[in-house]
């Protein structure tokens, strides 16, 4: 679906990761890293870019149960924080689009499986935190994406009432479906490391060549 009227929103929420900042790279790197002890475990690329959108603990625990699994992530985490610093940037046009849904007045938030304090720490490298009235990270809800339960957590803390004029950004299908299941807005990249087939099934209501092409696609409610 593809309106052609600017969308009503009362908030845009956004993915981190391979949406806002391109860390997939470092994610990648950081999932082979951890498991390089365990060679009967998939370190096939393709393979660890399609888990990118969920939690680790979902990651980890389709592979292994109890105190391995624990240690995985640990070693991811450690990992990723010890590089992120140098390994990750920011998506083209991406601040100026910031900018200009600032000037609108809508609300912005992010909304991401990572870890709050990490995402926080990757957002404050690019002087990117001033722009959001919420970041939530995959500690603020029990349930994680596609479930809806985090978009949920951030319309409530915005004290946004209709989820109908939520529009959330993502590059992954776990972004696109939450939106979904929320019956809320969504809007795929196409910067996206996920094939622009895989992410068009999801029927997003918006899709997004480049970052600056989304300001002229919605307005304030």
């Amino acid at each position: 679906m593809r309106p052609t009227e600017k969308l009503a929103v009362s908030a845009v929420c956004f993915d981190l990761d391979g949406t806002l900042l391109d860390t997939v790279p470092l994610i990648v790197a950081s999932h082979q890293f951890a498991l390089a002890d365990f060679p009967h475990l998939s370190t096939d690329t393709p393979y660890l870019i399609s888990t990118i959108g969920l939690p680790l603990e979902a990651v980890y625990n389709e592979k292994l149960l109890g105190s391995g699994a624990r240690n995985l992530m640990n070693r991811f985490i450690d990992h990723n924080i010890a590089h992120t610093q140098t390994h990750i940037a920011v998506f083209r046009g991406i601040v100026p689009m910031l900018e200009q849904l600032r000037a609108t007045g809508i609300p912005l938030g992010v909304v991401t499986a990572k870890r709050r304090d990490q995402a926080i720490m990757a957002l404050d490298l690019f002087d990117m935190m001033p722009y959001f009235d919420v970041v939530l990270g995959r500690e603020d809800s029990s349930r994680h994406k596609p479930d809806p339960e985090p978009l949920k957590e951030a319309l409530r803390r915005l004290q946004i009432e209709d989820s109908r004029q939520l529009l959330y950004v993502g590059d992954s299908i776990y972004d696109l479906m939450a939106a979904n299941n929320l019956g809320s807005y969504s809007a795929a990249v196409a910067w996206s490391q996920t094939s622009r087939e895989a992410l068009l099934e999801q029927n997003p209501t918006l899709w997004l060549e480049q970052a600056h092409d989304l300001p002229a696609k919605i307005r304030p409610v």
